[in-house]
């Protein structure tokens, strides 16, 4: 069992402000509450790219086929395409 905190001050030890439950129920109440922070970029565990790697893409993109760009860095098209469509890597601005 976990202590989690109705009002989400960590160090708060109010016991009207504290409910007993799981990782399950303290993570949902974590997500309800839009306290996740999504990792963004090569801090991903499944990032291919790194952020230098993606601006040359999108620099590339003006001069470049998908195709090309899919093979120089070693990935897919569809995930040129969504770095061209700002689908992914948005916080990567050239």
């Amino acid at each position: 069992m976990f202590v989690c905190h109705k009002c989400d001050i960590r160090n708060c030890v109010n016991p009207d402000h504290l409910f007993l439950g799981t990782n399950h129920d303290n993570v949902k109440d974590m997500i309800k509450k839009g306290r996740k922070n999504p990792v963004k970029g090569s801090s991903s565990p499944k990032a291919k790219l790194t952020e230098e790697d993606v601006t040359k893409i999108k620099n590339l993109l003006k001069t470049e086929k998908v195709s090309d760009l899919a093979k120089m860095f070693n990935i897919g098209k569809r995930q040129i395409l969504y770095i061209k469509n700002n689908q992914n890597w948005k916080h990567i601005i050239v």
